[in-house]
């Protein structure tokens, strides 16, 4: 069956924070543009209705085309299983899609996959989203991955907001994207 879901099992820390301006779990990952970002928790009515998101916002004039990413917190993987991840991102002056870097069990980088590119500002309800989602097989030396969102830069005060991160096992024929769901870090605070 192709369009079978995965495990429905989210392995992202905190893939929808919701308590205050909590960003517990995500941080400003790499970028190559030379300027200061921030990371927020997303203010209406850049979250989708009812819900949370975060963002990374790089103010001022960076350079089209430079890259900037906001990171969920690593987590285990299988070698040679296959994967999903996806997000419901608004992009402003940006295109944005997720990413999971392949890491083996020293920590060594080792490849990339990255999912469907994204460049609408959208707001309101969840609907008014667009998802990136990506399938990939994880490397036969890979024991962690890396969930990120990268931006490419199209104009100046680029900001990525992201809501309901995903990632977790995919089935093998799997051609759709699972449906979200909390991760066991549902409501965590310290």
């Amino acid at each position: 069956v192709s369009n079978t879901q995965g495990s429905g099992t989210n392995l992202l820390y905190n893939s929808a924070p919701k308590i205050g301006n909590e960003t517990k779990g995500w941080s400003i990952g790499w970028s190559n543009h030379g300027l200061s970002s921030s990371i927020g928790s997303g203010f209406d009515p850049w979250r989708p209705t009812g819900g949370a998101s975060v963002y990374i916002v790089v103010p001022g004039n960076p350079g089209i085309g430079t890259v900037f990413d906001i990171n969920n917190s690593r987590f285990p993987v299988m070698a040679n299983t296959r994967y999903e991840a996806s997000a419901y991102i608004s992009s402003h002056r940006c295109n944005s899609w997720v990413t999971l870097a392949w890491f083996d069990s020293n920590g060594n980088y080792i490849s990339e996959s990255i999912g469907t590119s994204n460049s609408n500002a959208s707001n309101g309800q969840l609907a008014n989203w667009s998802r990136s989602t990506m399938f990939a097989t994880a490397p036969s030396n890979a024991a962690t991955a890396q969930f990120y969102v990268r931006s490419a830069v199209t104009s100046n005060d680029p900001y990525c907001f992201v809501a309901y991160a995903y990632a977790g096992i995919a089935s093998t024929n799997q051609t759709i994207p699972s449906n979200w769901s909390e991760g066991s870090s549902a409501g965590v605070s310290s």
